[in-house]
């Protein structure tokens, strides 16, 4: 083998492992997130045919947090766009104290 295709040999071996790692360790967490996503699916249906009264509260408590997050936003928005009323009509007023409009 001469220097050029042992410098090649290794230069494919160096671009391989920069691109291929990366993609593995990617892949890897990928299918943990899968294997860790079926696990969390599995003991919930157990715990669904083990207690289902409580499944339900759980359910229900999960529902609930949903609804308070929607809601926080809501409120959220509204304090914004109240905020921005407010401010257009101090800036409005201003203007109209110093004669620009």
């Amino acid at each position: 083998m001469d220097w050029f295709s042992s410098a090649l040999t290794w230069l494919a071996l160096i671009v391989l492992a920069v691109k291929g790692i990366p993609a593995i360790i990617q892949w890897q967490e990928e299918v943990k997130a899968v294997r860790l996503k079926k696990e969390a699916e599995e003991a919930d249906a157990k715990f669904q045919r083990e207690s289902p009264e409580a499944w339900k509260a759980k359910e229900l408590i999960k529902l609930e947090k949903e609804r308070l997050a929607a809601e926080k936003e809501l409120a959220m928005k509204r304090i914004h766009q109240d905020n921005v009323r407010n401010n257009a009509g101090l800036i409005a007023g201003i203007g109209r104290g110093l004669g620009w409009w």
